[in-house]
């Protein structure tokens, strides 16, 4: 068996067992029957390999498969809480269990429809290797805001995406500062040869936990919005920010408050609710969203 066919059999298993919550090794054996993944046609996936597959997925994904005796010998995942935190091991997951349904039923590519992401792919990858060898990176940035390129050394700390673009969260040695740099906006990229290390007391989940984006040119503030009931069943089902809670609902309306940097990212979000939302604290974050809705009908009424 090739290490390919290997790969695509341990995220069928893990993606049966977790989306199951816990299942039998039976009803493991009757799905594996049916799988377009089972090119010779087992009626079951043997013991011995399944125990073989559980290390190996162990190991590679970092996925323990527990057995609960008390419920009848089910397997589950055991460390389901904290892959539900890790969203790289999810998106791994997630993308080679689609992988694997596409390479058998080509019929049903059309049948998914992605966002482009048009500055996923060019500088992923060699940023990544900066990080892992601790290099420092020169790179060619077009700011929106300037009219001309310019060449600065950065020192790459995480990578994040947002709103279909990737960005780099770097340190600019030169201005002893951590900046943003979006991944569509750079021309060209080399390393230096010039090492950096990262502090250990980094977190990039952390450092990004009190901004909504990627924008880092304001301080936390408690905001309180007042949105419909309807727009709150999808604040409710997919929240702005991990600070988001209801305090009230009344009379068709729900106050939600949050802890937060009103950033650029976030006031566009909020925008982009229209008469469904309104900001209730603070006041200067009130004001102006309203000086830029006067701003737009006066636009409108010219």
């Amino acid at each position: 068996m090739t290490p390919i066919t290997l790969f695509k059999r341990y995220v069928w298993l893990i993606d049966t067992i977790y989306s199951a919550y816990s299942i039998s090794k039976e009803e493991i054996d009757h799905r594996w029957s049916l799988s377009t993944l089972n090119d010779s046609h087992e009626s079951q996936i043997p013991r011995r390999t399944f125990f073989r597959h559980k290390e190996a997925i162990q190991e590679i994904f970092g996925v323990n498969i527990a057995c609960d005796k008390t419920k009848g010998s089910v397997y589950y995942i055991e460390n389901r809480e904290e892959i539900e935190h890790d969203t790289i091991r999810q998106w791994v997951i997630s993308t080679f269990s689609v992988n694997n349904l596409l390479t058998k039923r080509e019929y049903l590519r059309d049948k998914i429809l992605l966002e482009n992401i048009p500055s996923g792919q060019t500088y992923v990858t060699r940023i990544l290797d900066s990080i892992d060898h601790g290099q420092q990176l020169s790179i060619i940035y077009q700011s929106f805001f300037d009219d001309t390129p310019y060449n600065v050394i950065v020192e790459p700390y995480c990578l994040k995406l947002f709103k279909q673009r990737w960005y780099v969260l770097s340190h600019r040695p030169d201005k002893m500062q951590l900046r943003v740099y979006a991944l569509d906006r750079i021309s060209s990229l080399s390393l230096t040869g010039s090492s950096y290390t990262i502090p250990k007391t980094f977190d990039a989940e952390l450092f990004f936990s009190n901004y909504y984006g990627v924008l880092l040119n304001r301080k936390v503030d408690k905001i309180v919005l007042r949105v419909t009931n309807f727009r709150a069943k999808y604040l409710n089902s997919l929240p702005l920010h991990h600070t988001q809670q209801v305090i009230k609902t009344d009379k068709g309306f729900t106050w939600l408050e949050l802890h937060v940097a009103p950033t650029f990212d976030f006031i566009q979000e909020i925008r982009s609710m229209g008469n469904e939302v309104l900001i209730e604290a603070p006041n200067y974050l009130r004001n102006e969203l309203l000086f830029d809705y006067q701003t737009s009908q006066e636009l409108y009424n010219k």
